[in-house]
């Protein structure tokens, strides 16, 4: 009886593990943005990994008007449902020349499918210098084009060069339910971070911010011992929040970051020559 309990409890933590495993998987990958899926779900910042997401709630929603969008853009559908918060997810991308991009949108895929009730967008400010162009309080504000209805299928707009952001809103509400999408084969345009020049890259690689996410400190790791400046950290509207000077730093760095709130910031590494950014998590 004893041995035969064992055993179940041990099936049981097998079957737990897998299906952890099987649901906390790849959620996509910046390598391969045209035949990995990239997964998501509404509301939480934390996914896909790997990627540059914002998340929260929005009042309303945006009108799906059952027409996807073809490049260059579409006209704005309108407004529906004001007064009614709808969770949505933002993830990044930077296209290094005007392209007409195609997005398969497949909301029947994922951990807990939002089928009828996922919609995708695409924003871009002009000129593509702001890395978060959405704006969930003004969501007319920097729209290029949409999917159009909660359906498996493409729909196309041209991006200019710099950064534009892929939306997801939930429009059953505060639901975190989940969503795939892929590109289009674009010849490489599309990537998740701007190309790097030789010095930039040799500095992308040498810092390190530790823990991620961090609480009230998190430490600035410098591999390469590279003769650093400053370290500016920005909200996710580009709102500088902390200049940290870094001409003392050797190796590493502690940096108190308790009066920020909780959130998503972009904190930016500069050295004499070269200058890289790397995403933060305030727990």
């Amino acid at each position: 009886m004893r041995k035969d309990y064992f055993k179940n409890i041990l099936v049981l933590g097998i079957f737990v593990f897998l299906a952890f495993t099987f649901q906390t998987s790849a959620q996509g990958d910046c390598d391969d943005l045209v035949t990995t899926p990239i997964e998501l779900q509404m509301g939480l910042d934390t996914q896909p990994v790997g990627f540059n997401v914002v998340a929260g709630q929005q009042d309303g929603r945006i009108f799906r008007d059952g027409i996807p969008s073809v490049c260059p853009f579409k006209v704005y559908p309108g407004d529906f449902n004001l007064g009614t918060p709808y969770n949505w997810t933002a993830v990044a991308f930077y296209a290094s020349a005007t392209t007409c991009i195609t997005i398969n949108f497949d909301p029947d895929s994922g951990v807990t499918p939002c089928v009828t009730n996922g919609h995708a967008h695409v924003y871009q400010e002009l000129g593509g210098l702001n890395m978060n162009p959405f704006d969930p309080a003004a969501q007319a504000t920097n729209f290029l084009g949409d999917s159009g209805l909660s359906a498996i299928g493409p729909f196309s707009v041209e991006v200019e060069e710099g950064w534009f952001e892929v939306v997801f809103s939930n429009t059953s509400a505060q639901d975190n339910c989940s969503v795939q999408f892929t590109f289009e084969n674009n010849g490489g345009a599309i990537t998740c971070e701007p190309p790097l020049a030789v010095a930039d890259n040799a500095l992308q690689n040498a810092i390190a911010i530790l823990p991620n996410p961090a609480g009230n400190v998190m430490t600035l790791s410098n591999s390469s011992n590279v003769a650093l400046q400053t370290a500016s950290i920005y909200d996710i509207n580009g709102k500088l929040m902390i200049t940290i000077d870094l001409t003392d730093m050797l190796q590493q760095k502690a940096i108190n970051v308790s009066a920020l709130a909780t959130g998503v910031y972009m904190v930016e590494i500069q050295s004499e020559n070269a200058s890289t950014v790397k995403r933060l998590v305030k727990l």
